[in-house]
């Protein structure tokens, strides 16, 4: 369809049409972006679960909960309220890391800003640095105060 065009508007009832319809086409051009972050959402969070339950079952059989205990990490952790185990709170934030990851290419198919490019390539290297264990990563860790912008 053709954008309404003021100079060709007749009567209110054109003015009205014409807007109705530059409102429809703009949702119409939108719909495949939206079906296309849903599904990236909805892979992302399968994705996130199936490392979560990876994470929680590989702490496990390493022992952490273990050696938590025997540390007293687990007496001050229920001190503080805290009633879940270290496997457990590994697997969430590797959960949510990874949701963060699928979140991020969510919203760069609609076009939105993401924190990545809001600051650069900083940011990018802390989340590197929280993400990929260092023999996994090809680049050198930097944070911040130790990097040369």
């Amino acid at each position: 369809m053709q954008p309404l065009d003021l100079h060709t508007v007749t009567g209110w009832r054109d003015a009205l049409v014409g807007s109705f319809e530059n409102a429809f086409n703009q949702i119409i051009a939108l719909a495949p972006k939206v079906v296309g972050m849903v599904l990236v959402l909805v892979i992302g969070y399968l994705v996130a679960r199936l490392l979560d339950k990876f994470v929680t079952a590989l702490a496990h059989s390493l022992g952490l909960e273990t050696a938590a205990e025997r540390s007293g990490l687990s007496a001050s952790m229920r001190q503080a309220g805290i009633q879940r185990g270290v496997p457990w709170i590994l697997g969430r934030i590797v959960f949510w890391l990874t949701m963060c990851v699928f979140l991020s290419a969510a919203f760069n198919i609609l076009g939105l800003e993401t924190v990545f490019h809001r600051h650069g390539k900083r940011s990018l290297l802390i989340f590197r640095a929280c993400w990929w264990p260092p023999w996994l990563s090809s680049s050198v860790c930097c944070w911040p105060r130790s990097c040369a912008a």
